[in-house]
């Protein structure tokens, strides 16, 4: 099964300077997921930095073991529709299947992954380190946050 932001509900908006990413269904569960790497960001994103966060998101998204539960509740008496939601009595992820962040990543990054040089790297391990899901251009592989320029 192949998997995708827009099944994740998941959407980047990038408006000049400023860029929103939300995940549409599931109650805080993957900013809760992705919140470990997001506390590393030190500093501006370049657009292709941007798009990872999205992909984090989209990533812990599916990967939640217990969705939220969401449903419309109709009181026709006092005209009122309110949403609800029964939520898990905690987050928790699911095995993380990180071949599917790959997939993800590949999808979000485009033809601009045939951009992307690290030193000491081929291209070919660059995108074995993408497909297997373990690629960022967020942190490098001590987890700090990469102040570089991307440009993609």
């Amino acid at each position: 099964m192949s998997s995708s932001t827009i099944d994740a509900q998941t959407m980047l908006l990038r408006l000049g300077n400023v860029a929103l990413v939300t995940t549409f269904n599931d109650a805080c569960g993957a900013i809760n997921g992705a919140m470990p790497k997001l506390e590393k960001i030190e500093g501006s994103l370049s657009e292709i930095q941007a798009r990872e966060v999205m992909v984090d998101f989209a990533f812990m998204n599916l990967s939640l073991k217990e969705r939220p539960l969401f449903y419309t509740e109709c009181d026709m008496g006092n005209e009122t529709i309110t949403e609800k939601a029964v939520m898990p009595d905690h987050f928790e992820l699911g095995e993380l299947n990180f071949a599917l962040r790959g997939r993800l990543l590949r999808d979000s990054f485009g033809e601009s992954v045939k951009q992307i040089r690290v030193a000491g790297r081929t291209q070919q391990e660059i995108e074995q380190a993408i497909d297997g899901g373990r690629f960022s251009v967020l942190v490098d592989e001590n987890g700090t946050f990469i102040r570089k320029n991307f440009h993609a």
